[in-house]
């Protein structure tokens, strides 16, 4: 699991993530990122890609006590498809 929260002024961010030429652009003051596998600690990255191979379960998207699966987010199956996460361009 990883966490994420904003700190500019104390306000929120806006994440975009992209799908087979598709943006999702979500305005959230703080996010966790869930899967069902370890990873190793890491510094703050630009982007991330998010791979799903369907062995695993699909990655969830969680704020404010409410998680969503990318394909839930999307509004279709993202399927074997990557997805890019990052912060939004102001």
């Amino acid at each position: 699991m990883a966490a994420a929260s904003a700190h500019r002024g104390g306000g929120g961010l806006s994440l975009c993530l992209t799908s087979v030429g598709v943006v999702k652009t979500l305005s959230i003051a703080a996010f966790t990122l869930v899967w069902t596998h370890s990873m190793p600690a890491r510094a703050p990255m630009p982007e991330l890609v998010l791979a799903n191979s369907g062995a695993a379960g699909e990655w969830r998207l969680c704020s404010g006590g409410n998680c969503r699966t990318l394909s839930e987010i999307f509004g279709h199956p993202i399927g074997a498809n990557t997805t890019t996460m990052r912060a939004c361009d102001p």
